[in-house]
C-alpha cells in the first residue's frame, strides 16, 4: 500500500501580515510537537481521525495514491498499521468522519462525484460502501458533524459538500422526522473551497460552518434546524485567506477554554489556529509558533481522554508523509 502526504487540492493561504498571525505563546495547549504518524505510506490528500470511545481507539483515516481508503487505529504507544476500509470503494479526495449513536461514519467523494458512507459498530465489521440520499454532484470532499439537539429536538446528522458550480449545500439527517433532507446553504457571498463544520457536544443545537470567501476571508454562521439567512454570515477574525480548505474540531464545555478551534493552511505553509471562544481578542496563531511545514490543507479533531483533553492537527509534508501534531489541555 502507498499512501503520500502531497495534496493535490489548493493549499489554504493565510495572505496577511506576519504581525498580524503572532500573538503571545498559547497558554491552554500543551503541543507535544510535529510528528510522522507511525505506520509509514503516503496520501494525496489530507489524512483525518475520530476518537471511538467505544473502543477506547482513535481511528485515522487516510487516501491512497490507489484511491482507496485506509485507516489505522492507535492508542497511546500501539500503532495497528494501515489496512483497506472494507468495501471496495475509490474516491476523488480527503474523508470525513463522526461518530453517530456509537457507530463510526466514514463519509467519503465517489469517482462519480456522490458521496458514500461505510459505518463501523463497536467491535463489529465495516457495513461497506452505499449511497444514502439522492443529491447533487459534489465537486470537493463531504465534511460531516454531529449536532446534539435542544429541549424539544433530536440529535442531527449533517454532511456539507459544494456542487460543481460552487453552491454549497448540505444534507440533514434527524431522528424526529427519519429522512434525509438535501438543502442549500444559504449564503450572499461568493464562496469556494471546501467547508468546514463544527458544534457544540452540550445539547446546546449550535452548529457552525466556516467557508473561505473569494476575496480571501474566513466567514461562518450557525445553521438552525431549518437553515440559515442568506446573510447571517460574520468575517473570522482579522486574516485573510485563498480558497481553499479549512478544517475545525468540535466544540465542547471542557475543551480548551470553550472554543470551537479553526484552522487554516499558511503561504507559508504552517498551520494557523482560530480559538472562536466569542471573545474580542480571539485571534490567528501557529500551531504551535515554530510548528511543521505542510502542504495542502489541515485536518483536526478533538476528545476527551480520561480527565485530558486532546486537539490532534493533521497535515501531509513535502516528503509526502503523513505529519500529526497533538495538543493537550493544560484546563481540565
Amino acid at each position: 500500500m502507498r499512501i503520500s502526504t502531497v495534496l493535490r487540492s489548493t493549499v489554504v493561504a493565510l495572505a496577511a501580515s506576519v504581525a498580524l498571525f503572532s500573538p503571545p505563546a498559547d497558554a491552554t495547549i500543551n503541543w507535544r510537537g510535529w510528528s510522522e504518524i507511525p505506520g509509514g505510506g503516503q496520501t494525496p490528500s489530507t489524512p483525518t481521525g475520530v476518537w471511538f470511545k467505544p473502543e477506547k481507539l482513535v481511528y485515522l483515516f487516510a487516501r491512497g495514491f490507489d484511491d482507496r481508503a485506509y485507516f489505522q487505529t492507535t492508542f497511546k504507544s500501539y500503532f495497528s498499521g494501515w489496512i483497506e476500509v472494507p468495501g471496495n470503494g475509490l474516491f476523488r479526495s480527503s474523508f470525513s468522519a463522526v461518530v453517530w449513536f456509537d457507530q463510526i461514519y466514514l463519509f467519503g467523494r465517489g469517482y462519480d462525484d456522490r458521496i458514500y458512507v461505510n459505518t463501523k459498530a463497536p467491535s463489529g465489521a465495516w457495513s461497506g460502501w452505499f449511497t444514502f440520499v439522492s443529491h447533487q454532484p459534489t465537486a470537493v470532499s463531504p465534511a460531516a458533524v454531529v449536532v446534539a439537539g435542544t429541549e424539544g429536538q433530536s440529535t442531527r446528522l449533517i454532511v456539507y459538500y459544494r456542487t460543481g458550480s460552487g453552491q454549497p449545500r448540505y444534507l440533514q439527517y434527524t431522528l424526529t422526522f427519519g429522512t434525509w433532507v438535501d438543502r442549500e446553504l444559504q449564503c450572499s457571498q461568493p464562496t469556494s473551497g471546501v467547508i468546514a463544520a463544527s458544534s457544540r457536544t452540550t445539547g446546546t443545537g449550535n452548529n457552525y460552518v466556516y467557508m473561505t470567501r473569494n476575496d480571501g476571508a474566513v466567514i461562518w454562521t450557525d445553521v438552525s434546524q431549518f437553515g440559515t439567512s442568506p446573510d447571517g454570515w460574520t468575517v473570522l477574525g482579522n486574516g485573510i485567506v485563498h480558497p481553499g480548505g479549512l478544517a475545525a474540531a468540535p466544540h465542547t464545555e471542557e475543551n480548551f477554554l470553550n472554543s470551537t478551534q479553526i484552522f487554516a493552511t499558511g503561504l507559508d505553509h504552517r498551520i494557523y489556529r482560530f480559538p472562536q471562544r466569542f471573545y474580542v481578542g480571539d485571534q490567528w496563531s501557529e500551531v504551535p509558533p515554530g510548528g511543521g511545514v505542510i502542504d495542502g490543507p489541515p485536518g483536526a479533531m478533538s476528545c476527551k481522554v480520561g480527565r485530558k483533553s486532546v486537539l490532534i492537527v493533521f497535515g501531509t509534508g513535502f516528503d509526502s508523509a503523513l505529519y500529526w501534531q497533538i495538543g493537550v489541555s493544560r484546563y481540565r
